[in-house]
């Protein structure tokens, strides 16, 4: 009689759940990668910097590509919310997949505003996934919902004519709505606001006596991507070392365990290069 109700709760809670797994794909924007920016880096190449452990001995800014900006504010009404996108703010050439496509003609150009996290999770359903495959940053944008607001440039002709919010949570159809036509500018390469750069860091001694390591961080607007290749370890009597990251080149050449500071010479900066961050799974 047990094992009876817990299967019947079991099959209770499924129903509701049910429509989620369901359901096809309805929005999933994917948007022209961020850049490492070929100008800005805070240290002249072939020059030595001295830098304790902890402190950050380089820096170069990051920029997103295919960018654009509006002429003017463009205010909208979607679902019932006036949704707001400002002359400076940043926008990014895009793509849209799922049952949203239709939104777009063989001509018209989508760009939208970066996507913010809403802090809230759904459910990623069966069929989305039949859709997708097993493209982990496309079911990380479904699991953790995200919201960002998309302007439509019919037949490409350098002006924005609909508008809609792009919010992974929503399955429902999605409409646009019409807006005043809004002249924009593409910037092309962009520099990323706020602090946005990706540096290097001397971690000094790593805990296995002689071992010493170097991090690559990445920070978009204040926000530290996370990944865990970006360290890299070497034995302190074998210096110089030379570690080499995006194609940026920096050799430690001494470390003083009394002051417990590294003299780093900076070869050569990052490459301009896209960057970003891909979920892959490993066995151990």
């Amino acid at each position: 009689m047990a094992s009876y109700r817990q299967r019947r709760l079991r099959a209770l809670l499924l129903i509701p759940l049910m429509p989620a797994l369901m359901a096809n794909l309805n929005i999933l924007v994917d948007q022209s990668s961020n850049v490492i920016l070929a100008d800005g880096g805070s240290v002249a190449p072939r020059s030595v910097v001295t830098v304790r452990k902890g402190e950050v001995f380089y820096r170069q800014p990051l920029g997103r590509s295919h960018a654009a900006s509006l002429d003017g504010d463009v205010t909208f009404t979607f679902l019932g919310q006036a949704v707001t996108v400002g002359k400076g703010d940043q926008l990014i050439e895009s793509k849209v997949s799922g049952a949203a496509a239709g939104l777009m003609g063989q001509l018209d150009a989508l760009y939208c505003t970066p996507p913010k996290l809403t802090g809230k999770k759904r459910v990623v359903g069966l069929s989305e996934l039949n859709e997708i495959g097993m493209d982990f940053e496309a079911i990380a944008k479904l699991r953790h919902v995200q919201v960002q607001s998309c302007l439509i440039d019919a037949l490409g002709d350098g002006t924005m004519d609909r508008a809609f919010v792009a919010d992974t949570s929503n399955r429902n159809e999605i409409t646009a709505v019409s807006i005043a036509p809004a002249p924009f500018r593409k910037l092309g390469i962009a520099r990323m606001p706020g602090e946005s750069e990706a540096r290097m860091v001397f971690n000094g001694p790593a805990g296995l006596v002689g071992t010493m390591s170097t991090s690559l961080q990445v920070v978009e607007e204040g926000k530290w991507l996370k990944f865990d290749n970006g360290q890299v370890f070497f034995g302190g009597g074998d210096l110089p070392r030379t570690v080499e990251r995006f194609g940026g080149r920096f050799t430690i050449l001494s470390y003083d365990g009394k002051t417990k500071s590294a003299q780093i010479r900076i070869d050569r900066p990052f490459d301009p290069v896209p960057y970003g961050v891909r979920t892959v799974l490993q066995r151990r």
